[in-house]
């Protein structure tokens, strides 16, 4: 209509068949017009579709690429019988059990705990050495670099060394009793070599690689003097 309206302003008067001419021109105009739009719009809906579909495929590749990397690495357990049974004790020993739970790990009671530089003990008397250690650091633990099966029936667990934090009174061997200090020990690193007879320990071995280790390290190093004889 703004085409008709146009000529009218310019021309002024027009025939009945001239009027006829133009307003079928400005419908075919108007017509072409609609069409070319509903052509764009259908193309752009099927673009829109076409990319949302494309997003879809995307999407779901991607989802499998997760789901197959999932796959990819997966850790194998190469840990022999023996280090699988030493790591599980060490879990014990960390997790505070009893001195009945320590030794049921071993051959007996009276199986032989060996020290490089001092007097050794059994299995019972070392496990019921634990408990004061666990009465003393309510978070003592063992730490390791690593357990490995040196030959067959001997694990040795590398670079051990025991934290805690001195939260109860301590007592090594006869000597008198350190207050709680809430000290943080770290001590020093000692190698253990376990001989491991039917899936328990037969026989253990220690080594310190420092001063300061063992029970008579923790009680050292939370300030007790062992510089007089026990008992005194």
């Amino acid at each position: 209509m703004s085409k008709l309206f146009k000529l009218f302003s310019v021309s002024g008067k027009k025939s009945s068949k001239e009027d006829g001419v133009s307003m079928a021109k400005d419908n075919q105009d108007a017509s072409e017009s609609t069409g070319r739009r509903s052509s764009t719009s259908s193309k752009s809906s099927a673009k829109s579709a076409k990319s949302a579909k494309s997003n879809t495929k995307k999407s779901r590749h991607s989802n499998t690429g997760l789901k197959d990397a999932s796959k990819v690495g997966k850790i194998v357990d190469t840990r022999t019988e023996n280090e699988r049974m030493i790591e599980e004790y060490f879990a014990v020993l960390n997790s505070h059990p009893s001195a009945d739970e320590i030794v049921k790990h071993f051959t007996s009671s009276e199986a032989p705990v060996l020290f490089e530089d001092s007097n050794g003990m059994n299995a019972m008397v070392m496990a019921t050495e634990m408990q004061k250690m666990y009465a003393g650091f309510n978070d003592f633990r063992f730490n390791y670099a690593s357990i490995k099966e040196i030959k067959p029936g001997v694990v040795l667990v590398d670079d051990v060394n025991v934290t805690g934090t001195h939260t109860g009174p301590y007592q090594f061997a006869n000597f008198p009793p350190v207050e709680a200090t809430q000290k943080h020990v770290v001590l020093d690193d000692e190698r253990l070599w376990y001989y491991v007879k039917d899936g328990k320990i037969a026989k253990l071995e220690l080594t310190a690689l420092g001063n300061l280790t063992g029970p008579p390290g923790l009680y050292i190093s939370v300030g007790g003097k062992m510089d007089m004889p026990a008992g005194e």
